[in-house]
């Protein structure tokens, strides 16, 4: 009796490709690793996939393909690009592997700030009397967090330094040897604590131009001053410091030169961007870009700085296969100074509200967010027929809700927003940028 291998390779249920002008882009349907072949391995690629299953056994490919030998460098460069997958007798899941309890959690200090930012999702601005979290049930917290998986807490709010225990609460997380991260206006950084932000990852301030005169006009009047002082200082003192950026109909035609502004004068680097998203809280779509000008702004800005990511916080892609997005309310939590748990920072609702720490638990609370997160699979969102379902997780829920009022309904303009991230970044893989004419299509494979 003839010995078996015991081993299979593992095609996914289709193919994505992109048709350039002499050569095809192959992308795996179910995982996003991608190929690029000529015109005439392509056609090799092609009978190669006529002969095998989605789950197929190695001997019996062997068996097909050992006539040919451009057949069988097109199955190693394949195994090799992770295009198709090899398992020892072990069933391939084309699942994300999700963790059970998140690795990173957003503690909101307090729920007031001291600005009044027009696109706040939050209104924290308005609140009349601030509430604090208490440096003893940050520690309870804190504690329960390293027993639960965490790996990194942000400190946020409202504005975190507006509660007087924030540098103390981020040296006790520090402690118990969690990465810390402090996100703030950078109004209340004060030269005579400087030694304690070094305790801190980095510190991310919030800032949307190199221009006083756009930056107030979202940001606050005399905003722009103040933190362009405190980046100078924390930058003296060696403090890593990050940008955060929101992209309007304000700062969009000025970006190029904010990035160029901040690297030049101030050696900044780490700088992301997120694109404004009317959320529950504030509906105001008149500072929001159409989906055609973020394409544009993207698109210019990526093709000059190849380290920036102007869509960061709306889609991750190629990190395996993705049956969600961002694992809002599994590996991401906001927890707010009341203790209240919510799956992230822009679902600060009721209806999200899944329990509260001090009252129901953590664990207890976590199983009420995981019900939530289940209905935003893809498969069973409208997603569930899109090629590209995998590979963008179905992008960010509050970003659909922003034109869909619903996290669980789905907006054409931000289904086409991410088809185009995907495939820049495919494209970006090769050299190639959004403006390369190509075809999309999908090659199934035999079940």
């Amino acid at each position: 009796m003839k010995p078996t291998t015991n081993a299979r390779v593992t095609f996914p249920h289709k193919f994505i490709v992109l048709r350039l002008k002499a050569s095809y882009i192959v992308i795996n349907g179910d995982i996003g690793h991608s190929i690029r072949l000529s015109n005439e391995d392509y056609e090799v690629f092609k009978d190669l996939l006529r002969l095998c299953k989605q789950n197929a056994d190695v001997d019996d490919i062997i068996a097909l393909i050992s006539y040919s030998k451009s057949m069988r460098k097109m199955m190693l460069r394949l195994l090799a690009s992770a295009v198709v997958l090899f398992s020892n007798n072990q069933e391939q899941s084309t699942n994300c592997a999700i963790t059970r309890f998140p690795e990173h959690v957003y503690l909101g200090l307090t729920d007031t700030c001291n600005l009044d930012c027009v696109y706040c999702y939050g209104s924290f601005g308005d609140k009349k009397v601030c509430s604090y979290l208490s440096f003893e049930k940050a520690k309870m917290l804190v504690d329960e967090l390293v027993l639960n998986g965490a790996n990194t807490i942000y400190l946020t709010g409202g504005e975190p330094l507006i509660n007087p225990n924030c540098l103390s609460i981020g040296e006790y997380i520090v402690s118990k040897g969690l990465k810390c991260v402090l996100m703030t206006n950078g109004a209340l950084i004060n030269e005579n604590d400087i030694e304690l932000y070094k305790l801190f990852a980095h510190v991310r301030l919030s800032l949307d131009s190199h221009l006083s005169l756009i930056n107030d006009v979202t940001r606050g009047r005399g905003v722009y001053e103040d933190v362009i002082s405190k980046i100078e200082l924390l930058s003296k003192n060696n403090i890593n410091v990050y940008i955060g950026s929101v992209i309007t109909q304000h700062n969009k035609d000025t970006l190029k030169e904010f990035i160029l502004h901040l690297r030049n004068k101030y050696s900044i680097t780490d700088h992301s961007f997120a694109h404004y998203i009317p959320s529950f809280n504030n509906r105001d779509h008149s500072l929001s870009c159409s989906i055609e000008e973020l394409i544009v702004c993207d698109n210019d800005i990526s093709s000059t700085f190849s380290d920036i990511n102007t869509t960061k916080g709306i889609i991750t892609i190629f990190t395996g296969n993705k049956n969600w997005c961002c694992g809002m309310g599994v590996n991401e939590v906001f927890i707010n100074p009341s203790g209240d748990l919510y799956p992230c920072r822009m679902t600060y609702t009721s209806e999200l509200r899944g329990g509260n720490i001090f009252i129901d638990g953590y664990a207890n609370s976590l199983k009420k967010l995981a019900k939530i997160h289940e209905k935003i699979n893809v498969d069973k969102l409208e997603c569930r027929s899109c090629m590209y379902k995998y590979l963008c997780g179905g992008a960010c829920r509050v970003y659909h809700s922003s034109f869909s009022a619903s996290i669980y309904e789905n907006s054409p303009d931000v289904c086409k927003f991410s088809e185009y991230q995907i495939i820049k970044h495919i494209l970006h893989k090769y050299g190639l940028n959004y403006t390369h004419k190509f075809d999309v299509f999908v090659l199934e494979t035999a079940s």
